[in-house]
């Protein structure tokens, strides 16, 4: 055969799949004609197939330096280029293919592809345009182009092109995947649940439509249909690891802690090598007290993953649970050094420094200005106008929070709802939890326009929020769990204020005031806050008493013949400051007993390593009753018949614990010191009426505790008296309540 015939019969062999035979004559052809450019380009073609990619690398460059005209050869080059992740030289090879041939789809397609991957939307979408207006039929590039569109919030085109997608290739499932998420960014949940239910429709196992449904349904509000949905994945697969995680996941939401971990360590079992799977478990764990279980996994995961932020997170959440601040402090620093724009880590470490009994509160206030300028350096604040209020016009108030649900914030934010003036204010609600429970919905109702932000990128929530044109945005959360002080950072409101939710300075300019009251920051404290003091009369918040609560009980000292003291805090709270004072209060009444309670008691190690610490000062275990949680509600705010005295803990007050246990008829001392955190249990007091039992240092609360545990006559008239005291109280004032607080945002738009 001549050389012509030969190349015939290559091309033959190459396009039936036999490469080997293919190779051989396209070797042959080279030794004759070492620049034989077919050759050479067929013979790279083949070893791409193969995977002999650096062979296929250096027949590519041969075959260019014969011939740069030809596209298809600068395409196939930039293509292997891009497998090899070199990825400027498959840009610039791209490039060349298309200033050859400008109308080539699959060249603008694939560079498109390239541009998307290294962040670069803009370009990518001039890409997948030109592919879509030559080629009007290529499902694949309104696909793309719709993802990228997702991506930069635009979510309502990004829709638009997943439906062209879905009109030229309707049997496939990834559009109804693609489109169900675009759906969803718009809370557009219903039709996003029908475009998702298709996608499994034409492939019922697919995993990823299977996962965007389920989380779907929990947005929506379904958390027993979701729940069915996961439990019908388990029975036609019931080593489904992710139809077992996300069970877990809501069970617990849903407060069912049985069922929640029962399917968690089924999760773990399927996949015990997996990263979420591993770190949930850890996270709920900890959040139900099983400390030491906890700790284990994560310092496997510390072992096994000792570069992901999960694992420290994991691991600083678990020694912050544990008490061991200084651990924990130390781990979420780990996390800023391994992603220094890690967001989660800023507000652990903010959050974590309140329990620090190390640091005063001048030093909180530093942490808090150092941690906050990383949020503020990774975004750009831009400057909003006040609106022009027209005469008569109601004040805009916004309220973010990730706690529209049944949680401490949404409790004291009931009756502030509940008793706005209508006729002066419109209420907007911007809510991130991932479901709403009955609370919640009790919470939404009260609200004049309602955005569940759960799903919701950053952007959105930014866009939403400007648009609603507020004149007040209050931050119920802070650095708290699912916090958005990113979005607050770049100056979404005219007015930003932090209130409620977290107890100390944000240390972030753009937050102009918080709310407090004169208890919380009298006059010189200022210097502690970023931002300014919006003084309330009464205390800085509301109390309002759940429902069914049960009756005070009697003293429990009267039959037992000892005085118990208690504190119902949780762990993080105990610091070893606060720990050497009870043992003070306990050494100074030598028959009493202490009693505490807390969802980490429930784990034996814990106890016996709490037991430990109050041996360390001289207080034999004996004396210390540690208490794992009660629950329902009722049950737990009964559990309060137990002690005659609460005892507030420090650095850090209580603000629930301390009307909870006032309410049941428990007198509480308290130790004021000079941050808002510090000083939460002389605000309820002193509104309650009761200042003495406030103390200014440590000898003075020994000394109130000793004086109220010695005459238990008094101690029993008090407790008597206690809850009508308080129901007729400031405290429970709601509408007094919230007009103080009205007055103060109508003086913050002075």
């Amino acid at each position: 055969m001549n050389p012509d015939q030969q190349l015939a019969q290559a091309a033959q062999y190459q396009l039936e799949g036999d490469l080997g035979s293919a190779r051989k004559i396209y070797q042959a052809l080279l030794q004759l004609d070492n620049n034989h450019f077919t050759a050479l380009a067929n013979l790279a073609s083949i070893n791409v197939k193969t995977g002999n990619l650096k062979q296929a690398t250096a027949l590519y460059r041969r075959a260019l330096r014969i011939d740069e005209t030809v596209p298809e050869l600068w395409f196939n080059y930039a293509n292997l280029c891009q497998k090899q992740k070199d990825f400027e030289t498959a840009e610039s090879s791209f490039r060349k293919a298309l200033a050859i041939s400008p109308d080539l789809p699959p060249g603008w397609f694939n560079l498109g592809n390239l541009l998307r991957d290294q962040g670069a939307l803009d370009e990518a979408e001039v890409c997948y345009r030109k592919t879509i207006e030559l080629a009007p039929k290529f499902p694949r590039a309104y696909t793309n182009l719709g993802n990228i569109l997702r991506k930069g919030e635009r979510c309502s085109e990004a829709v638009d092109q997943h439906l062209l997608a879905r009109q030229l290739d309707p049997g496939n499932a990834d559009i109804c995947l693609n489109l169900g998420n675009a759906l969803t960014d718009l809370n557009r949940f219903s039709e996003a649940a029908t475009r998702l239910r298709e996608g499994l429709t034409l492939s019922p196992r697919h995993e990823q439509i299977q996962l965007a449904l389920g989380r779907l349904l929990i947005l929506m509000g379904k958390e027993s249909e979701a729940i069915q949905f996961w439990l019908e994945l388990l029975n036609t697969d019931p080593h489904h690891a992710d139809a077992l995680l996300n069970l877990g996941i809501l069970y617990f939401q849903l407060k069912d802690n049985d069922k929640a971990v029962m399917f968690l360590r089924k999760a773990a079992r399927q996949a015990p090598a997996r990263l979420d799977v591993m770190s949930q478990l850890g996270f709920t764990l900890t959040e139900l007290g099983q400390i030491s279980e906890a700790q284990q996994i994560a310092e496997k995961l510390v072992t096994d993953h000792p570069d992901a932020v999960r694992t420290h997170m994991l691991l600083g959440f678990v020694a912050v649970q544990d008490a061991r601040i200084a651990d924990g402090l130390e781990a979420f620093a780990k996390i800023r050094e391994l992603d220094p724009g890690d967001g989660i880590g800023v507000s652990n470490a903010c959050f974590g420094s309140l329990y620090a009994d190390f640091h005063n509160a001048t030093q909180v206030t530093q942490i808090h200005r150092d941690m906050s300028a990383r949020v503020v350096e990774a975004v750009h604040a831009q400057p909003i106008k006040a609106r022009q209020q027209e005469d008569g016009e109601r004040i805009r108030i916004g309220y973010l929070s990730p706690d529209f649900r049944s949680h401490p914030v949404g409790f004291f934010l009931e009756p502030i709802l509940q008793n706005h003036d209508r006729n002066g204010f419109e209420l907007f609600g911007y809510g991130i939890q991932s479901s709403i429970d009955d609370m919640g919905r009790s919470l939404i109702a009260h609200l004049d326009h309602w955005h569940h932000c759960a799903s919701w990128s950053d952007a959105r929530l930014i866009e939403q929020i400007r648009s609603d044109q507020l004149d007040i945005l209050v931050d119920l959360g802070g650095y708290t769990a699912n916090c958005k002080m990113n979005v607050l950072a770049r100056r979404v409101a005219p007015v930003q204020v932090i209130y409620l939710g977290y107890p100390c300075t944000t240390g972030m300019p753009e937050m102009d005031y918080i709310i407090g009251d004169h208890q919380l920051i009298p006059p010189g404290l200022e210097s502690l806050y970023t931002e300014r003091p919006a003084r309330l009369d009464t205390s800085f918040l509301c109390f309002q008493p759940r429902p069914n609560l049960p009756q005070v009980a009697p003293l429990p000292s009267q039959t037992n013949g000892y005085v118990t003291f208690g504190s119902y805090s949780n762990l993080p709270k105990l610091s070893d400051r606060c720990i050497r004072l009870w043992a003070e209060v306990l050494k100074a009444t030598p028959t009493s007993r202490l009693l505490l309670k807390a969802m980490a008691f429930s784990d034996t190690d814990t106890r016996e390593r709490v037991w430990d610490r109050f041996c360390a000062v001289g207080i034999n275990k004996e004396r210390v009753s540690l208490s794992g949680p009660t629950i329902p509600i009722q049950k737990f705010m009964a559990e309060y018949g137990r002690i005659d005295i609460a005892l507030d803990t420090v650095p850090y007050n209580g603000g629930t614990t301390t009307c909870d246990a006032l309410w049941m008829g428990v007198p509480v001392v308290s130790l004021s010191g000079q941050h808002f955190y510090e000083r939460m249990g002389a605000s309820i007091l002193t509104t309650l009426g009761r200042p003495d039992w406030v103390a200014n240092d440590e000898p003075a609360y020994v000394g109130i505790a000793t004086r109220l545990a010695s005459d238990i006559e008094d101690l029993n008239k008090v407790r008597q008296k206690l809850r009508m005291q308080m129901q007729s109280s400031v405290l429970c004032d709601g509408v007094n309540f919230t007009r103080g607080l009205e007055r103060q945002y109508r003086f913050m738009l002075k």
